[in-house]
């Protein structure tokens, strides 16, 4: 086993830039797989969220009395529970609001009195995050006379959030083709390092897999130095970068917190692909 660590290792002490280069570069390419990898699933909730929060304003019926207002009111909220906003806008509340961007129409209403009053629509803000079905069934309640929902008010915003995610997955799949051909014309170059002792193991009348192994070690030892690199990174800059994103915006807040578990991930991907590049390139010379 010594001659073949021995023999995997003389391209490190041959060429020591062109491997350092090649791993500081697999591990550059891993971080940022892994940070397009953490955009793509994170923005998962986010057009969740977005597709699944809306305002609905109920308009109450003329007949319904106060009582029947306060009864309807806890009727939706103990059927919507805590997390559901309602709230019931009394004439008073809704000029109150209209106000600041309607000054002179506010004062209007307010010196029509009763007559202003009863111009007003009575109705219920629900605000909060739920289904298509919550919204029907709200509409079906007694005392309901019409409904208006701010479902597609976010639809823009939400088409923008797809693309995002496809352009992520794309510059990762892009990210993964640069790392697999950048590995393995790195050890096809390490096997060239290694020609003179591969052709000695020949003639020795050592195996295919005796002589394929020298190659698979360096391989995977590039693509294990630069997963560990990676984890590194990513346990330290990789962390702050990604709660720098979140506190971009509000939006962002819904994305998931980045776990230390990536960087174990990045460190299993690199070796894979450095083991992988190695059976390839390995392969080709052979032929």
């Amino acid at each position: 086993m010594s001659i073949f660590l021995k023999l995997a290792w003389r391209p490190f002490r041959l060429a020591p830039l062109s491997q350092a280069s090649s791993i500081l570069t697999a591990s550059v390419l891993l971080v940022l797989s892994g940070f397009l990898f953490w955009i793509e699933q994170g923005f998962a909730p986010v057009v969740q969220r977005l597709q699944q929060e809306q305002v609905i304003t109920a308009y109450l019926s003329p007949q319904l009395d106060r009582a029947g207002e306060t009864r309807l009111v806890d009727s939706i909220q103990t059927s919507l529970g805590s997390a559901i906003h309602v709230q019931k806008m009394s004439a008073s509340e809704f000029i109150a609001e209209l106000k600041p961007r309607y000054p002179e129409l506010s004062r209007e209403l307010e010196d029509m009195g009763e007559e202003g009053t009863a111009l007003i629509p009575r109705y219920i803000s629900i605000s909060g995050v739920f289904q298509d079905q919550t919204a029907q069934a709200i509409h079906g309640m007694p005392g309901i006379e019409s409904m208006e929902t701010s479902k597609d008010r976010y639809k823009n915003v939400v088409g923008a959030f797809r693309a995002l995610r496809w352009v992520a997955r794309l510059m990762l799949m892009g990210l993964a083709l640069a790392l697999m051909t950048g590995l393995v014309h790195l050890v096809r170059m390490n096997r060239t390092i290694q020609s003179d002792a591969i052709s000695f193991l020949r003639l020795w009348g050592a195996n295919e897999v005796v002589i394929r192994m020298p190659t698979l070690i360096s391989s995977w030892l590039v693509g294990f130095m630069g997963g560990a690199i990676a984890w590194a990174a990513w346990a330290t800059v990789g962390v702050q970068i990604t709660m720098q994103v979140k506190g971009l915006s509000p939006l962002l807040t819904e994305m998931p917190v980045p776990s230390a578990s990536m960087g174990l991930l990045l460190l299993v991907i690199g070796s894979t692909l450095g083991m992988i590049s190695g059976v390839l390139a390995a392969g080709v010379s052979s032929r």
